[in-house]
């Protein structure tokens, strides 16, 4: 199968046919919006808060979180007759301590200027559509899924699992991307990409159609100087290469000239993040779910995202470079719509992302959940994802692969069909 992270770029034939330019404004798949994030999330919100009994793991959690330290502050004064239950969590506000440590998973210095400060996490419950016994049985059936999957037998080794044109994922593929401890594989967020392209018109705002999604074949050509060493072999950047897959990407210029936010999912040093270039914030956002700072001592997120790379045109921060030849490429194939020059907006690291759990690998599952709930407004991630509920994140994401209305392979093997949660009625 082809690995776009180790094998060297070359002008791309594409892992999908070459169809009319895809509309601009990807949005979410309908079912995966009403059936699993919401639903998951009014879920975890109850468990969090204790409000109701259900042995489903929490995994969103979407509340205001303006409202919560509030909620935590406000304090209820005691009286015999009052017949308000005490609250089922600690309400004492967290305070840094005497030696000035930050809360956990804050993964910047307080003094960077280029930081949006994270938002403290609420736990109000809300109303739930569905019985707990539903979700209960939603969620288990997914994580049986996975683990059919991605046992270390490979249950379905060679059994072909998703498929766009040419291109195919069988069994083995899936169980190196979605076991845990496995990173994601470029090939999987490429199918995931179509999905959201492939989901214009279902549901979504105004402000997400006005958006672009890109793919890791973008950023395997972007990233050139990570696969293409510099010695007498070197070859220089190509940027035929980057102009084709482009092309076959971008909106009219018309629509372009209309867009508001540009993201790429981007792979790099074998790990995931989302640059999402907001040109109405005149900002590109950096969403990022590594614990950067305590849970990994002497780490800044600079040292990953701005470490320096020796071009053929000199030595440039990898953010930096990345932007330089993306906004050069779009304005040559698309130039009567006066893109802005984003190579010249500063980056920001957005602090509010939720962080997975160090060692754990998730980041190209939290970077699939970034692309959905990116607010462009104010360049904030609308939802928190928990740390400790990896399998369960990695199990939602692999049945809305599987089942997703643009995998051509609609005879599934019998025991994968069977836990389609949407012919279940979950």
């Amino acid at each position: 199968m082809p690995n776009i992270d180790s094998v060297p770029v070359e002008p791309p034939t594409s892992n999908f046919p070459h169809t009319a330019p895809p509309q601009p404004h990807p949005v979410p798949d309908a079912n995966f919006c009403i059936t699993v994030l919401p639903d998951v999330i009014q879920t975890s919100q109850s468990i969090h808060q204790k409000a109701r009994v259900c042995d489903t793991p929490p995994l969103f959690d979407k509340t205001p979180q303006d409202k919560r330290l509030q909620d935590q502050t406000t304090q209820v004064e005691p009286s015999s007759k009052s017949s308000t239950p005490k609250p089922s969590f600690d309400t004492t506000p967290i305070t840094p301590g005497l030696d000035g440590s930050r809360p956990k998973f804050d993964e910047t210095p307080r003094a960077d200027p280029d930081v949006t400060p994270r938002p403290e996490q609420d736990r109000t419950p809300c109303s739930n559509s569905k019985s707990e016994a539903s979700l209960r049985q939603r969620y288990h059936t997914v994580l049986r899924l996975r683990e059919l999957l991605c046992t270390d037998k490979h249950a379905l080794p060679s059994t072909k699992l998703m498929q766009h044109g040419d291109t195919f994922v069988n069994g083995s593929d899936v169980a190196d991307s979605f076991m845990d401890g496995k990173p994601l594989q470029p090939l999987l967020m490429e199918f995931y990409m179509r999905c959201l392209r492939d989901d214009v018109g279902v549901m979504g705002s105004t402000e997400s159609r006005r958006s672009i999604f890109l793919t890791p074949t973008i950023s395997a050509i972007l990233d050139w100087e990570a696969t293409h060493r510099r010695d007498s072999t070197h070859i220089p950047f190509d940027d035929v290469a980057l102009l084709r897959a482009l092309d076959c990407l971008l909106p009219s210029e018309e629509a372009l000239l209309a867009c508001n936010t540009i993201f790429l999912p981007m792979f790099h040093k074998r790990h995931w993040s989302v640059y999402a270039i907001n040109l109405a914030l005149l900002r590109i956002d950096i969403l990022d779910p590594n614990p950067y700072g305590p849970d990994l001592p002497h780490t800044l997120w600079q040292d990953f995202h701005k470490d320096t790379v020796q071009s053929d045109c000199g030595k440039y921060a990898f953010c930096k470079l990345a932007a330089i030849r993306q906004t050069t490429a779009i304005q040559k194939l698309r130039p009567k719509a006066l893109l802005r020059n984003f190579a010249n907006f500063p980056f920001h690291y957005q602090t509010n992302c939720p962080t997975m759990a160090p060692g754990s690998n998730d980041s190209g599952f939290y970077a699939m959940i970034f692309l959905r709930s990116y607010d462009a407004s104010n360049g904030t991630i609308t939802l928190c994802l928990d740390p400790t509920q990896s399998a369960h994140l990695r199990s939602e994401l692999l049945h809305h692969l599987l089942f997703h209305k643009s995998n051509e392979v609609k005879n599934l093997h019998p025991e994968v069909a069977k836990m389609n949660c949407r012919n279940l009625g979950l």
